[in-house]
This record gives C-alpha cells, sequence and structure tokens, in this order.
C-alpha cells in the first residue's frame, strides 16, 4: 500500500475540482522531506500546447443521433412530429407563490400547490421553439438516414481529434425549470435526490435551498396533477448543507430518508411520506464527526441485512474569492492523450478531514465510525464514491475518485478493504467528479464511467483477469468517443441510462465549464479571466453520448448552456417527471461564487422503441434494495442494470431499472439479483409495464 506521500504527488487543501483526468507523467518529482511537512514538486513536461493546437479540427455542426436503419429513424421522426402537432404552445408564469425560497418564514413543512404548472409532453414555450424542435427532428432524422450501416467497423478513437463541444448537434432536451416553479438562479446546495417521497408509485425529487447561513429542503412531488411543492427548514445549527447528498429507507417504514453532507460531518433527516423532514441526526450518527462529507453512499458493507454509510470526506476546494486555486498555484498541460494539472505546493502531514470513512450500523445506534477496522486507505481532496458488488460474490465493494489523487477499487473481502489502483487498469492520478456504472457490450460485466476534465475515462471489465487481481479494466474512452468532447471540458456526475430507447446504454456527462484547447491549462489554473469572474463567458454544454446502431461507439450530442461557468459541481440525477416513460433530468450546476442552480429538463430525443421499469422492494434494514442487480433479454441481448442508489457528486439515482426495448415489444428472461444471493425471475416484461418485484 502506498504512503500518504506517495499519495499527495500534486495535492493542494485549496483546489477547486478543476483539473482534468491525470496520469502522472514520468517527470514529476515528489520530495517528501523529513520533517512533517512534504514539499511537493510537480512539473509537467514541456509538452506542446500549441503542437496540440495544430492537430484540432473541430467537426461540423451536424452527426448522427445513431447508427439506425434510415425506416426505424423515419418512424420514430414521425411519432414525435405527430406529438409536436399535439401541443397548444400555453405556458404559465412563474408563480408569486413560489418565490418565497429560504429565506421566508418557513414552518417545517409547508405544502404549495397554487397555480403550479401542470407537467407533461405537450410543454413547448412558444409556437417559434415548438418549430425549432421539429426543425431538429428533421435534422436528426436526416442524419440517421445518412448513419453508416450497423455493421461497419468504428473508426479508430484510440488518438481522437479534441472536438469543441458547442459544434456539436443539439440534443433534443427542453427546459421546463420556470415551468416548475424554479428560479434557476436561487442558490442551492450539490444536491439531487430522487425517490418516490409520497408513496403514490411515482419517482418524487427534492434539491436543498441555501441562502447565508440558513437552508430549506425543497421537495417536488409528482403525481397525476399539479406538482406539490414541500418545503422544510434545515437545521444549520451544526451543519449547512452545501454538499453531497443521498435518499434511503435507514429506518425501514417504507418513507424515504435524506442524509446530507456538508463541512463540518453530515445529516440525517427521516421522511415524513408527505415530502416533509424531521431531524434525526443526534440519534443516528456519530457525536464526533471529525471530516467534512463531500459524497456519502448508503450501503451493506457488512452484509448484515442493514444499510451502512460509506463517507467521501476530504477538505472543502474553495478559495477566499470563492473561485477555486489561485493563479500561479497550478501547472496544467496537455501529456500524450491527457491532461494533468498539478501544483507546487507545502502539504502537512495527512490531515483528518482527508479520511474516508465507513459508518456501520450495529444492534445499537448511534452508528460507529470503524474506518480504521476496515481498512480505508486516506483520501484525496474530494472523495466520490459509488458502492457496486464489482464481482459478484455478494460483498458490496466500494470504487472511489479523488480530486487530486488515484482513484481506486476498494474490495471487500469481509470486514476490510482490500486496495486496487493502476493494477487493474486505472490510472495512476486524476480528478474524479462521478461514477457511473453500466453494461457497454452486453458481457454481464460492470464497466465503469468517471467524469474527469480532460478525456474522460470508460473503464470496461476485461472478461478474464490480469495474472495476480481479480479483475482487470480497459479504457476505451478514446474507442467510444468520449475523449474527443470532453478533452477540453471539466465533467460531472455521468450517467449511463437508455434516453433514446434503443436498448443500448448511453451516457449523459454534467459540463461546469468548456473552452478552447489553448485556453483549457489557463483556465484550469485559475489563469484565465478577471480575478472576480476567472471563468465567466465560457460555455458549459452538457454532454449527451448516444449509443450507435452496434453500439460500440457513442455519438455525441450538446445541452443549452448552463447559467454560468466555474470548476464548481454539477449534480444530476434521471427522473421521469411526465410519465411518458423515458427518462428526463434534474441538475443542480454552477452559478455564482462556488454556488449552484436548479435546471430541469424535458427529454424530447426521438425513441427508437417502448421501454419498462422493474421496481424493487427491499426487506430488513435494506427496504430500498441496494445492491440488487436486474438483468433482461432484449432483442436476443442481455442488458443489465445495477441498482446501488449513488454515484457520487452529491446525487442519488432512482432504484427503478429502466430498460429501453428498442425494435422489441417485450423483454424476456427477467431476473432479479437480489444482494443475498437470491434469485427472482419474472419471466416476460411488456413494453409500458412497471413490474414490481419483493425480495424474497
Amino acid at each position: 500500500m502506498r504512503t500518504w506521500t506517495e499519495r499527495l504527488a500534486a495535492v493542494a487543501v485549496l483546489a477547486g475540482g478543476a483539473c482534468g483526468q491525470a496520469h502522472v507523467p514520468a517527470s514529476a518529482a515528489v520530495d517528501a522531506g523529513s520533517g512533517a511537512k512534504a514539499d511537493l514538486v510537480v512539473t509537467a513536461p514541456d509538452t506542446g500546447v500549441a503542437a496540440a493546437a495544430d492537430a484540432v479540427s473541430p467537426p461540423g455542426a451536424s452527426s448522427d443521433l445513431a447508427d439506425v436503419a434510415p425506416a426505424r429513424a423515419a418512424d420514430a421522426t414521425r411519432a414525435a412530429e405527430d406529438s409536436l402537432d399535439a401541443v397548444d404552445g400555453s405556458t404559465s408564469p412563474l408563480p408569486d407563490a413560489l418565490a418565497t425560497g429560504p429565506d421566508a418564514a418557513l414552518p417545517d413543512a409547508i405544502e404549495t400547490t397554487a397555480d403550479v404548472p401542470a407537467v407533461s409532453t405537450e410543454i413547448i414555450d412558444s409556437t417559434s421553439e415548438m418549430q425549432q424542435s421539429a426543425d431538429t427532428l428533421d435534422t436528426l432524422a436526416s442524419d440517421a438516414a445518412d448513419a453508416p450501416d450497423a455493421n461497419t467497423a468504428p473508426p479508430d478513437l484510440t488518438k481522437p481529434v479534441p472536438q469543441d463541444p458547442t459544434l456539436l448537434p443539439p440534443a433534443p432536451f427542453a427546459d421546463l425549470t420556470t415551468d416548475f416553479g424554479f428560479d434557476p438562479l436561487k442558490i442551492h446546495g450539490a444536491c439531487v435526490g430522487v425517490a418516490d417521497f409520497d408513496s403514490n408509485g411515482r419517482d418524487d425529487f427534492l434539491v436543498i435551498e441555501v441562502s447565508g447561513k440558513k437552508a430549506t429542503i425543497h421537495a417536488v412531488l409528482l403525481g397525476a396533477t399539479l406538482p406539490v411543492h414541500v418545503f422544510t427548514a434545515f437545521d444549520t445549527t451544526l451543519l449547512l448543507p452545501t454538499t453531497g447528498c443521498s435518499i434511503a429507507d435507514m429506518d425501514s417504514d417504507g418513507k424515504p430518508d435524506l442524509i446530507a453532507g456538508g463541512h463540518a460531518g453530515a445529516a440525517l433527516y427521516f421522511g415524513d411520506g408527505k415530502g416533509g423532514f424531521v431531524d434525526k441526526s443526534e440519534a443516528w450518527l456519530p457525536y464526533i464527526m471529525d471530516f467534512a462529507t463531500l459524497t456519502i453512499a448508503p450501503v451493506d458493507l457488512d452484509g448484515d441485512g442493514d444499510l451502512d454509510l460509506f463517507v467521501g470526506a476530504g477538505v472543502t476546494p474553495v478559495t477566499p474569492s470563492g473561485g477555486g486555486p489561485a493563479c500561479g498555484s497550478l501547472v496544467c498541460d496537455y501529456v500524450d492523450d491527457d491532461f494533468v494539472c498539478t501544483m507546487k505546493v507545502k502539504f502537512p502531514e495527512a490531515p483528518q478531514e482527508l479520511q474516508d470513512r465507513v459508518l456501520i450500523r450495529g444492534a445499537q445506534l448511534p452508528m460507529t465510525d470503524e474506518t480504521k477496522a476496515w481498512n480505508v486507505p486516506l483520501g484525496g481532496i474530494w472523495s466520490n464514491v459509488m458502492p457496486i458488488d464489482i464481482d459478484a460474490d455478494g460483498k458490496m465493494d466500494v470504487v472511489v475518485g479523488d480530486d487530486f489523487g488515484a482513484h481506486r477499487l476498494l474490495h471487500n473481502v469481509g470486514g476490510k478493504f482490500t486496495e486496487y489502483l493502476a493494477d487493474i487498469g486505472f490510472h495512476n492520478y486524476g480528478h474524479a467528479m462521478g461514477w457511473s456504472v453500466g453494461d457497454l457490450n452486453a458481457d454481464g460485466l460492470a464497466d465503469l464511467v468517471m467524469a474527469d476534465a480532460g478525456p474522460n475515462p470508460v473503464f470496461v471489465r476485461k472478461a478474464k483477469a490480469d495474472a495476480g487481481v481479480p479483475f482487470t479494466f480497459v479504457d476505451e474512452g478514446g474507442a467510444r468517443g468520449v475523449w474527443g468532447p470532453t478533452w477540453t471540458a471539466s465533467t460531472w456526475s455521468p450517467l449511463l441510462a437508455d434516453f433514446d430507447h434503443d436498448g443500448r446504454d448511453d451516457l449523459m456527462m454534467g459540463v461546469s465549464i468548456a473552452t478552447t484547447l489553448e485556453q483549457f491549462p489557463s483556465a484550469a489554473a485559475g489563469c484565465l479571466g478577471t480575478k472576480q469572474k476567472p471563468y465567466d463567458g465560457h460555455p458549459n454544454p452538457d454532454l449527451l453520448f448516444l449509443s450507435n446502431g452496434s453500439g460500440t461507439t457513442f455519438k455525441p450530442h450538446k445541452f443549452p448552456n448552463g447559467p454560468y461557468s466555474h470548476f464548481a459541481m454539477v449534480t444530476q440525477a434521471v427522473i421521469d417527471l411526465d410519465d411518458d416513460g423515458d427518462l428526463d433530468l434534474v441538475q443542480t450546476r454552477p452559478n455564482v461564487n462556488m454556488t449552484a442552480g436548479v435546471r430541469i429538463m424535458r427529454n424530447d430525443v426521438p425513441k427508437l422503441g417502448k421501454s419498462f421499469v422493474v421496481k424493487v422492494t427491499g426487506k430488513g434494514g435494506n427496504l430500498d434494495a441496494l445492491g440488487t442487480v436486474v438483468k433482461a433479454t432484449i432483442g436476443g441481448v442481455v442488458r443489465t442494470r445495477w441498482l446501488n442508489g449513488t454515484g457520487g457528486t452529491g446525487g442519488t439515482r432512482s432504484r427503478m431499472a429502466h430498460f429501453g426495448l428498442g425494435g422489441a415489444e417485450k423483454a424476456t428472461d427477467v431476473t432479479i439479483l437480489w444482494p443475498d444471493g437470491k434469485l427472482t425471475k419474472l419471466g416476460d416484461v411488456a413494453a409500458g409495464q412497471t413490474q414490481g418485484a419483493t425480495w424474497p
């Protein structure tokens, strides 16, 4: 196991989630020294940004939506246009009743229903927007008709040309932020939670408003009628909930609960089944929490049937100006096929705040800190965690990505972790900003996507592990077309899901800032623009990578820019907002001064098939059945969903397993592998069906 000094080859306390994926270059020099402090001097090689710039040849503004048969694309487009024909173009202004926010005097739970506009597929802001959407669909259908045959071998993208994400074709998502009664510029923490908060069978969502030293939990309940907005005052006496959050039914009463993080530990709020919450932190969490909770993951680590917590800890990446690292503290540059951002600093011995934590729920409350017993390695500045039983041995493992540190897999060998890093194919240095899991090649093995700045890795698991390790991954980010559009972008909170219902995994990436090849190193080092607004004026279009017809590469598309560019957090989660069977999006994303605003996006991507959902119910202390794996055979190919609940960076993923069907009318051989190894066979599940199942 590496020493603390070796882990901190280019670490800074006040670094802001800014720098890109970086494999430690050969020229990195570390002088540990003999005292309590280490002089960490890491210099980027003299590699030519100019030389790399010469290779840039941005693509045109049009691209294939997906490699599909032209007839299928035309059918999907005609169906989408028929839907657009029914739009009446009517919208409602932002209701005054929803402009209260956290500064207003609020009781613990206030329900606001008046004048909140209904959500449906018919919401379009104006006739011009309707026409623009129809034009977009025409363009996408034309691109799809010109797509190469699905059997055509993909191009060699292992040495991809960087792509300007602003020149990509648009992703057909409609912004419904104000339609839901949200001010997109109001300040929020980095939290998006998705769960059924009122037990009506529909997923709801929540965010946390932050104003000065006040905070408010804002839940939005979805149903057959208008959305219901419920506000709960958050006790900020000991914790301001500005960082990560997760949703889990910790007390197994059937009502989802909120675990919120901040600079002074964490808080636990029990749901009341109506969208409101009650503070239970004192009874459940350790009395002393000497760590900053950047991300937090509910997971049954010890296999006793109830949920423990793995805390991704770290110091807060904020400077007095709120703008990330000061200019001159970082050295950033491109090195071969990577982006390296390092810092020359004097760093003390491992501060307590940098230690990731394991909180175990035992027979008695509160939960106990058993970090040392579990052999948790020292973390980095910003730890993003995702539980996943990577080898299907019945014990939940954890992948951890650090800002200014190594990303690693903690293999649960029963009561403690064994750490794996570059020996299993991970890179030896990076700035991880979230994880997602899927099966990109339909081999039944878990593949991992990690968000980063610079070219994003896509870790595909090999069928046969290399000698000496239990599993091996290969970074196929270049070959799958992900590196190019992320080459000069800082990405966050990846989501692997089927957004177009073709039966294959697509990839959604939040983007906090994107610049040119020449500007990105300066931007990452905090040396671009003015001192007050170093990143102002730069685009931040999120990226939607739709799987092509063969499933071997992605076709990238861009979202509209967010309201503000920064290297701060983008948190996002999928949810079916309008009950139409596809996956929409709720985000918190950079606002001024390292804060976040809310953005709500409806999925209008032309669908290439129908979908179905499997909804699981657990038992005992894991009523969410976290750790469940759902498999379905679709068109003769097995597709897999891992229900782990979180991927880091402040967001909670839906517990519902959503599958697109492509050209099939049903899935066959749908099975559920429960956390204890029991198997439930559902058989066939038809399109449009929500199939429930309970852990036996």
